[in-house]
């Protein structure tokens, strides 16, 4: 599990995540938490770097 602190509101992450296919969950206001499965592969790992940056710039 990893968490990372964001400068807006995780909860506005977690929303547009799911629109753009991802699973994301908050762990409180500006925390974005990062529960990847056991088998997760470099692969899945860049999909989802791409997506979370592309969300950042969308919901900055």
């Amino acid at each position: 599990m990893v968490g990372v602190e964001l400068g807006v509101e995780a909860i506005k992450l977690v929303h547009a995540g799911y629109e753009a296919g991802l699973l994301l969950l908050n762990a409180g206001t500006h925390v974005l938490r990062l529960v990847p499965p056991l088998i997760v592969e470099k692969e899945h790992v860049d999909v989802l770097v791409g997506r979370l940056g592309e969300l950042l710039e969308s919901v900055s």
